[in-house]
């Protein structure tokens, strides 16, 4: 999950891990209370199968998609346009 975490703010997508703090359903009560658009569920039986489950949390909806899609399909789910990745130009600067 933590590796997963990563790999989404690194391709620019704002994502808050809750790993291991309350129930499956107290963490998807604090997301609605946030009002995130989408929720990425990993349990023991997601990790078995390579899975993340996608929660989308205005409709109620969720997928299975496998690990290795994940930041693919949150960014076509999300717009690649809303996604907030700093050009190379800015990292630049930053560095200085």
């Amino acid at each position: 999950a933590l590796a997963l975490l990563e790999k989404l703010r690194e391709s620019g997508i704002q994502a808050v891990g809750a790993m291991g703090t309350g129930s499956m359903r107290t963490q998807l009560e604090k997301a609605s209370e946030f009002q995130v658009k989408y929720a990425l569920l990993m349990g023991e039986v997601e990790v078995k199968e390579g899975n993340v489950i996608v929660r989308d949390m205005k409709v109620g909806t969720q997928e299975s998609v496998p690990y290795d899609r994940v930041v693919e399909i949150m960014q076509e789910r999300i717009g690649k346009e809303k996604v907030d990745v700093m050009e190379e130009e800015e990292i630049s600067i930053d560095l200085k």
